[in-house]
């Protein structure tokens, strides 16, 4: 992960995982439509996207959490 405030989407790793998998010549294989395969190179990026998008949300949900109990903590006092 980038260095970025831990209560944003760090877009820029979205980016670049996106264009890393659907940009010919960065050495990886892009499926060929309409061939088998093209279902599993598919379902192969989707859970890699999905996996960085749910770890990106837990990280904004744990900072929101914390700030959270910060705000009920000083208007408790």
């Amino acid at each position: 992960m980038n260095p970025i405030r831990l209560d944003n989407v760090d877009y820029n790793d979205i980016k670049h995982l996106i264009k890393a998998r659907t940009t010919r010549g960065q050495a990886q294989a892009i499926s060929i439509p309409g061939r088998s395969d093209e279902d599993k190179a598919l379902k192969d990026f989707e859970d890699e996207l999905f996996t960085e998008l749910f770890e990106q949300h837990h990280r904004i949900g744990l900072f929101v959490l914390s700030k959270s109990g910060e705000i009920e903590r000083r208007l408790s006092v």
